[in-house]
């Protein structure tokens, strides 16, 4: 960097000015960065951020990553929150450790209004391996507020669904049965495969009467569709009731009301009540909960006789942050799917695993696994593979894998890529209820 008639650098803690007239001299990095720290504390930003621009291009990353953190300072202090939110996601591309830009970047989403994005960031610096115990409190001062101060939270999803599988059909190309007259036999329905859209938007919004009571609404929209419309899918869910915040989360309950549109026709009505609860304990544990009740009711009477019952779920899902960039969770569910016809009712136990860290330039991955065993709640007959009938109780197990792969830092506006491959499985007693699907999705995801 040229400066003409004045220099002024820091060595240590010490302020040297130079007189200089009719000559030049060239500043090195460590000098130019300085100065611009000087005249970034006397005010003179303009200037100070000049010079950090002009550093941007220096070939030592030191001094290109701390003209950065300072350019966001910089827009921080004169409230340009989305701007410094950009420059602390660009220094968390190349150091997903630092601690320090996580910080900053949690508070710069939460002065924006961002609670749902300051929130994440924020769980993720707690779990920062000896973390002073007043930047630790201090943390959770911000999460107690935005609890307390959050109006809204939006999450939505686009995405391309290539699927090997649309009609979950076990891949046999007969079923056939025993009878006095011979064997008779029927084909079986082939897999289909298609390209679809699925599309979705779940959105909260938070009436507060006091600090810690009030109203929560959610709403709830989900589609799913291919050509034509024998494998499309539509609902839509309405919730609200009371929500209590607390120093170290929160819980709801919530009436709610549902409708499912499914292969270009009404199917589904359904009411019932969610309780909610997530809670954040020691320094690295997140517990979510909760138990729901519903009442189905199928729209076809001939379906409605068979299927119609209620559905009850308990579930909890623990949550440890291994790090700053990551964390394991796991979940068990336990439910009860209740039919008119008790064949087609089923108790259902369901564990998951999952694993999810971010790494450079921005990327990040969630592994997941769940396994599902269910018991049907009656006999039906069925035709074995041996071409008999047989009386008996279904019994499946379902296993899915998944592995998503999303990056953060080429998002705009809340927007951001992400790329899931899934893989689904069903074992069953019945070999015609057996199948697998694999599923890719290139998705767009937004998140409030």
């Amino acid at each position: 960097m040229n400066l003409n008639r004045w220099i002024c650098y820091c060595v240590g803690v010490q302020l040297f000015c130079t007189p200089i007239f009719a000559a030049e001299i060239e500043l090195n990095s460590a000098q130019s960065l300085a100065l611009a720290g000087v005249l970034q504390k006397n005010g003179e930003t303009d200037k100070a951020k000049a010079t950090y621009r002009a550093l941007l291009k220096d070939s030592d990353y030191r001094v290109r990553t701390e003209s950065v953190f300072r350019l966001a300072q910089i827009a921080a202090d004169d409230q340009d929150y989305p701007t410094a939110i950009k420059y602390y996601l660009h220094i968390l591309k190349y150091y997903p450790n630092s601690v320090l830009a996580r910080l900053e970047l949690a508070r710069a989403y939460f002065m924006n209004g961002d609670y749902s994005l300051a929130e994440e960031q924020f769980l993720f610096a707690r779990a920062t391996p000896n973390l002073p115990e007043p930047i630790v409190k201090n943390i959770d001062t911000f999460l107690t507020a935005i609890r307390q101060q959050k109006n809204w939270s939006v999450e939505s999803y686009f995405s391309f669904v290539p699927d090997s599988n649309l009609n979950y059909a076990s891949g046999a190309s007969e079923e056939c049965i025993n009878s006095s007259f011979g064997v008779f036999c029927r084909p079986m329905e082939k897999q289909d495969s298609g390209i679809g859209i699925r599309f979705g938007v779940d959105a909260s919004y938070y009436l507060r009467f006091t600090k810690n009571f009030g109203l929560k609404t959610s709403l709830s929209v989900s589609g799913l569709e291919y050509s034509g419309e024998q494998y499309d899918d539509y609902s839509l869910r309405l919730a609200m009731g009371p929500r209590y915040t607390f120093a170290n989360g929160e819980i709801s309950l919530q009436p709610n009301v549902a409708w499912r549109r499914y292969r270009g026709a009404p199917y589904t009505n359904q009411y019932g009540i969610l309780l909610n609860t997530n809670w954040q304990f020691a320094r690295r544990w997140v517990l979510s909960g909760g138990v729901s009740w519903n009442k189905n009711n199928y729209v076809d009477d001939y379906v409605s006789d068979f299927l119609s019952g209620q559905d009850m779920q308990i579930y909890v899902q623990p949550r440890y942050y291994f790090s700053n960039t990551g964390f394991v969770m796991s979940g068990l569910s336990v439910g009860r799917s209740d039919a008119n016809s008790a064949g087609y009712g089923y108790d259902s136990v369901g564990f998951s695993l999952g694993y999810y860290d971010q790494w450079a330039w921005g990327f990040a991955t969630l592994l997941r696994g769940n396994i599902s065993f269910l018991r049907y709640l009656d006999e039906r007959y069925f035709i074995m593979s041996d071409y008999n009938y047989q009386n008996l109780t279904r019994s499946d197990i379902v296993y899915s894998a998944s592995v998503r792969l999303t990056n953060r830092f080429v998002e705009w506006k809340n927007f951001y890529p992400a790329l899931t491959y899934t893989y689904i499985r069903r074992d069953s007693n019945v070999w015609s209820q057996e199948f697998d699907k694999h599923r890719i999705e290139l998705e767009i995801l937004y998140r409030f």
